[in-house]
């Protein structure tokens, strides 16, 4: 009797601990799957595996060259308030540390500029545009809008004085070329003499 009630409790503690398998495998995350590999070929990986953290960068470029406030530190010479000289101790000179919030000016916008914020080079992000751009269409998509991004502070910057390297850059990136026209018309002209005519003697 006693090993019959053994065995019915061994068989239920069996059946307990099944129980508990099956509800912690259930309740663990499923794996996820891993991530693909971008390559420009057989074994060469891409620059870039994150179309996140690569927008992410972008954005991070625009934002730093757009006006936004920040701190500068300067260290200024402390000075005699009655004789206005330069106050040494120590053989040093005793200096002050001020600390003050500035608005920083706009910075140019430029594809080589956007591809030294990215750790590359600007021969790099082109290839992403344009040789990869069936292959990995995300990555080309996100050059390209950064791209239109500086093509357009580019255009803008045409209005104001020092347009030499703005047409400069987009000639370059973008194939903007000098266009003349002139204009041929032919015209009859007729000369009239309006003068009277004398009889000839």
């Amino acid at each position: 009797m006693a090993m019959t009630q053994k065995n019915n409790r061994v068989a239920i503690e069996a059946h307990a601990q099944r129980i508990v398998d099956v509800v912690v495998r259930k309740a663990e995350p499923a794996p996820e799957p891993p991530k693909p590999v971008y390559e420009y070929s057989p074994g060469r990986p891409m620059k870039f595996q994150d179309i996140d953290e690569l927008r992410a960068m972008i954005l991070e470029y625009f934002k730093n060259a757009a006006p936004h406030w920040e701190e500068q530190t300067e260290y200024i010479d402390r000075r005699d308030p009655k004789s206005g000289k330069i106050i040494i101790e120590d053989g040093k000179v005793v200096q002050d540390k001020v600390v003050r919030k500035v608005k920083t000016k706009q910075k140019p916008l430029t594809v080589t500029g956007l591809a030294v914020a990215l750790g590359t080079s600007r021969d790099v992000l082109l290839d992403y545009e344009t040789t990869y751009s069936e292959k990995y269409p995300e990555f080309s998509n996100t050059i390209k809008e950064a791209k239109e991004q500086i093509k357009a502070y580019a255009e803008e910057s045409l209005f104001g004085t020092n347009t030499a390297g703005v047409i400069f850059s987009l000639k370059n990136n973008w194939g903007f070329k000098d266009k003349y026209e002139t204009e041929n018309t032919n015209r009859e002209v007729k000369f009239i003499n309006t003068v009277p005519r004398t009889p000839e003697s």
